[in-house]
């Protein structure tokens, strides 16, 4: 079996980042503390472990760093697939149209004008908050 030092050797051949390299060599002494050998049952064990105490993000860097150690022994047959992570495809915290109208309703019924406009400014353009306390009166003045 070769060493943990030509392992450390092979990924600076890879050209990979230093923190990159501290963590896949912190990934494989720990697996290595932690489970015997390196079977198929081993790494489902410890993929499961993973998944079970860290975020996606941190379980698939670990999966990577093991696959590459996988490939330098020459063990691709046991690499393991890395966890989806779902993407939100919404946004949150947004109110709907229907809240949008009855907020503006209710500023325009109570004379609340100035707070009217900012509500309409910012849903109609899609400014931020933070742009539109830069606008001044002379911007306005000048179209």
């Amino acid at each position: 079996m070769k060493t943990q030092q030509t392992f450390e050797e092979y990924l600076k051949k890879n050209n990979l980042s230093g923190n990159t390299l501290d963590a896949y060599l912190w990934t494989v002494d720990f697996y290595h503390t932690h489970y015997d050998g390196v079977t198929k049952e081993n790494l489902l064990a410890y993929k499961g472990y993973l998944m079970e105490f860290f975020k996606p993000k941190t379980v698939n860097l670990r999966i990577q760093a093991m696959n590459k150690y996988l490939t330098y022994l020459g063990k691709e047959k046991l690499h393991l697939k890395a966890v989806k992570i779902q993407q939100k495809n919404f946004l949150e915290n947004v109110i709907s149209n229907a809240d949008y109208n009855f907020l503006k309703n209710q500023l325009k019924k109570d004379g609340n004008m100035e707070w009217y406009f900012v509500v309409w400014y910012l849903a109609a353009t899609g400014a931020r908050v933070s742009e539109l306390i830069q606008i001044k009166i002379e911007h306005i003045e000048l179209g």
